[in-house]
């Protein structure tokens, strides 16, 4: 190993270091937070409307992802132009603000065909209203979210994003505490309260940050930004990304929650969304490191090392991040067997803890592992990607959507659903895995 190789790796590490530690701090207090907020919301209000406030999050957050996947990756693009044109992100809001609003008329229309959502709008006239409101602003705070973090904004959005949590938590539990009647109302208000002001926020930054770049010529690419020349090669690295988007939206814990919510009815999905809840937490923390510490890092590679030098100090990287990144699956898997101890001496979680105990056990077992090979399928992914190599990926998302159209037509269990789901995503990490040791190496 040359010691240019070993300079450039350890400059990386460094960097790597930066970011995870701010990544870090932020996510381990939002993982505490959710687990203690979901686990006391669990234990006291009833499991019907836990089941409703669950699918109705799950449903919100299903539309705003499959919405979100044409436009998403989009700014990546945008930001290769030397002269930043405030009309043309605003054209792109006007076109993300357009699929929202189709997503908000199927929700509208298909949730109004389940009977156990007709009879629940009956005690909640307004809920439709509140959850199309969402669907369009939390659209909208996604991509501004990724908007900021490709102008290395990260800093603004980790504080702003727990501050806002944290109030919505305290002002959750006011109500929790104080009011006799508590309702679905008092959950879903305060939440579209909270996206419109944080919404509201991250587009007054990125406008201020817009008027500022205008016609810079000396800006340097952010560190996602694509190497992208043709209108064809953009084409496909955009195709690339929504169906893989797409393809991760429909394995994702939401759908399933959708998907099984008929048949299992609103108080038996509980159990799952709360699993789903818990495993997410891990996820964000897991997802922090891996899409906004490792993926700067790898991204300056090309930058700042010779062609020569450029495949040893990949493959050292991608090895380092590798063991890295197995230390924090188990350590997460270790805090959720802890906190589910706890859990089991909770006196109001369920009449049967034993049963709690081994069934939360599981789903959040196989939501967190499922959750922890996306982070990684996604890392892979932006290794091709980098390399322009868009076709593999088009081609397993196309297998992954028609895989879990299929599953979901067939209409098996919940459990041999979601363990057939892993393993789909086990088999496509080890052939991205492979492939992408082949692609650097070329």
């Amino acid at each position: 190993m040359s010691s240019l190789s070993t300079f450039a790796f350890d400059t990386l590490i460094k960097k790597l270091k930066k970011n995870t530690l701010t990544n870090l701090f932020g996510s381990l207090i939002y993982i505490v937070l959710r687990f203690v907020f979901y686990t006391s919301l669990f234990g006291y209000i009833d499991k019907t409307m836990y089941g409703s406030m669950g699918y109705f999050f799950s449903y919100i957050f299903l539309m705003v992802n499959l919405a979100s996947a044409p436009t998403l990756y989009i700014p990546a693009h945008m930001m290769n132009a030397r002269n930043k044109n405030i009309f043309s992100f605003f054209k792109l809001i006007i076109l993300h603000i357009f699929l929202l609003t189709i997503a908000i008329i199927f929700f509208r229309t298909h949730v109004q065909t389940i009977k156990t959502v007709q009879d629940l709008l009956v005690t909640y006239p307004s809920m439709l209203l509140i959850t199309s409101l969402l669907i369009l602003f939390e659209g909208l705070r996604l991509l501004l979210r990724f908007c900021m973090h490709m102008i290395n904004k990260t800093y603004i959005i980790v504080p702003v994003e727990l501050a806002s949590m944290m109030i919505y938590m305290a002002v959750l539990f006011y109500f929790l505490t104080t009011s006799s009647n508590f309702s679905l109302y008092h959950i879903f208000i305060p939440f579209l309260i909270d996206s419109i002001i944080i919404t509201g926020y991250f587009l007054f930054l990125f406008v201020q940050w817009i008027k500022k770049e205008e016609n810079n010529t000396q800006y340097q690419l952010a560190p996602e930004a694509s190497k992208i020349n043709s209108r064809k090669e953009l084409f496909f690295d955009s195709l690339a990304h929504s169906l893989s988007f797409y393809a991760q939206a429909l394995l994702s814990d939401n759908m399933i929650i959708v998907s099984f919510m008929p048949s299992l009815g609103l108080a038996h999905v509980a159990l799952p969304k709360f699993a789903a809840y818990i495993a997410e937490s891990f996820r964000i923390l897991i997802r922090s490191l891996v899409k906004f510490s490792m993926i700067p890092a790898l991204s300056a590679i090309k930058r700042e090392t010779d062609q020569s030098e450029n495949i040893k100090v990949k493959k050292m990287f991608i090895s380092y991040a590798k063991d890295k990144f197995l230390n924090i699956l188990i350590l997460s898997l270790a805090i959720i067997f802890l906190l589910l101890i706890v859990s089991y001496f909770h006196p109001h979680l369920y009449q049967n803890n034993t049963n709690f105990f081994s069934s939360s056990l599981f789903l959040i077992s196989v939501f967190l592992t499922a959750k922890y090979i996306d982070q990684w399928n996604f890392f892979y992914e932006k290794i091709i990607l980098a390399e322009e190599k868009p076709l593999p990926i088009i081609a397993i998302a196309l297998i992954k959507i028609s895989i879990a159209i299929s599953l979901y037509i067939a209409h098996i269990s919940l459990a041999k659903t979601l363990l057939l789901l892993v393993l789909i995503k086990m088999i496509t990490a080890l052939f991205l895995y492979f492939y992408a040791q082949k692609v650097i190496e070329e």
